[in-house]
C-alpha cells in the first residue's frame, strides 16, 4: 500500500505518472499520464468487457443469424453506412451488374 495526499504523485516505471489531484470524502480523482500505446482503462470496465463477452458465447449460432435476418427485414435500406444503398432483392443485383 502506498499512500498519497492530494497534489503527490507516484512513478510506475519511466513512463506512467499517476497523480491524485482531488480528494473528496471517499472520492478521489486521479490524473494519469502514460504513453499513448498504453491502454488505461478502469478495472469495472475490463470486468464489464469480459462479462459480455463470456456472454456472447452462450448465445447459440442459429439464435445469431435469426437475429440478423430479423433486424435486415426492419431496417429500411437508407439506413446503410455512408449513403450507400442497397439493392432490393438479389435479382437486382444480377440485373445491374456489368459484363
Amino acid at each position: 500500500m502506498i499512500r498519497r495526499r492530494c497534489g503527490e504523485a507516484i512513478l510506475l516505471g519511466d513512463d506512467v505518472e499517476i497523480q491524485v489531484l482531488e480528494v473528496l470524502g471517499s472520492r478521489v480523482k486521479l490524473g494519469i499520464s502514460a504513453p499513448r500505446e498504453l491502454l488505461v482503462l478502469r478495472k469495472e470496465l475490463r470486468q464489464t468487457q469480459k462479462f459480455n463477452r463470456q456472454a456472447a458465447l452462450t448465445v447459440p449460432l442459429p439464435r445469431i443469424l435469426s437475429l440478423v435476418t430479423s433486424l435486415s427485414a426492419i431496417v429500411p435500406p437508407s439506413a446503410s453506412p455512408a449513403g450507400e444503398t442497397q439493392p432490393s432483392s438479389p435479382d437486382s443485383v444480377i440485373s445491374n451488374a456489368k459484363p
